[in-house]
């Protein structure tokens, strides 16, 4: 979320789903989305949102994948944010609440 700078309304917004499930994913109360389409559709939000070089390195560190770079289309990185996060359901839950260690815009 703060690699994005997306807020929970503007998340909720772009994957129809109400803020408030943003919010509890966010807090720990909710965890991984059982519906499918809200993880693709969150992985498609983020890759659209995290196209300048901080973000995409940011992105990099936090997948553990070198080859994120800024020329990457959006819909490749989608598709590698969805399988990160399908891949382990504790990943989401670390996303919404684990991101306070972001680099900062250069």
């Amino acid at each position: 979320m703060n690699i994005s700078q997306a807020s929970n309304k503007e998340l909720a917004k772009n994957i129809s789903v109400d803020p408030s499930l943003i919010s509890l994913l966010r807090t720990g109360k909710r965890k991984q989305p059982q519906n499918r389409d809200h993880i693709k559709n969150m992985a498609s939000f983020f890759a659209k949102k995290c196209s300048a070089d901080y973000q995409r390195n940011a992105l990099s560190e936090m997948l553990g994948q070198s080859s994120i770079s800024p020329n990457m289309p959006a819909e490749i990185l989608a598709e590698r944010l969805d399988l990160w996060l399908t891949k382990d359901p504790d990943i989401t839950d670390q996303l919404f609440q684990g991101m306070e260690t972001v680099p900062s815009k250069p």
